[in-house]
């Protein structure tokens, strides 16, 4: 039997191997979620799982698909910014 492969069918346990799987997917977006997939949202802050915190969808006016970072703030997750650098940056130039 074969099947159209969606990001809802995928049962991996990360953002790496769900958009391996799909590029148009990442972990699922639930706060406690352990294992699924789900498409990347549109807007960073309807993310409520860490390990999701990665991408949001961006849709040009001419509807070309891109993505932008997220970031996880400690708390949830926001549009990828200073406050969602990885603690190992010391110096304004490694930022």
């Amino acid at each position: 039997m074969c099947f159209e492969k969606a990001c809802s069918l995928a049962g991996k346990n990360n953002h790496i191997d769900c958009n391996d799987y799909l590029p148009e997917c990442t972990f699922n977006l639930d706060k406690n979620a352990t294992s699924g997939c789900a498409l990347i949202p549109l807007r960073c802050d309807t993310i409520f799982n860490e390990e999701a915190c990665k991408l949001k969808k961006v849709v040009s006016a001419s509807g070309v698909i891109s993505y932008a970072n997220c970031g996880w703030d400690g708390v949830k997750c926001i549009d990828a910014g200073c406050t969602t650098l990885s603690k190992t940056y010391t110096t304004t130039s490694s930022c």
